[in-house]
């Protein structure tokens, strides 16, 4: 058997002892799939499950096991302009006008 890698989130055990791992779709594997994903993404997943187990959860039961994928991709979306430049951004947007007031459109 392999050890769980950064691709993929040990869950628990199946009832003939294998190990579970949930990948980076949500997808509950054996450990014998690659999941090919960002390695910030996955050390979020394994954080995240261990929150969940922390609190008394079941991260394996069907209403929490994509929550570890989706808190992920959403802290990753909420931040990725940390890694985005203002001049990229922007795009030229910027332009000169003849007033100093606020343009407030509803």
């Amino acid at each position: 058997k392999r050890s769980p890698s950064w691709r993929h989130v040990y869950v628990g055990m199946e009832k003939d002892g294998n190990k579970m791992h949930l990948l980076g779709d949500g997808r509950i594997s054996n450990g014998d799939e690659e999941d090919e994903e960002d390695p910030r993404r996955s050390r979020m997943m394994r954080v995240t499950q261990t929150l969940l187990e922390c609190i008394g959860e079941d991260p394996t039961r069907e209403g929490l096991r994509k929550t570890p994928q989706r808190v992920a991709d959403s802290l990753l979306f909420l931040t990725k302009g940390y890694n985005e430049s203002l001049k990229e951004v922007l795009n030229n947007a910027l332009f000169d006008v003849d007033h100093d007031e606020m343009i407030i459109v509803r």
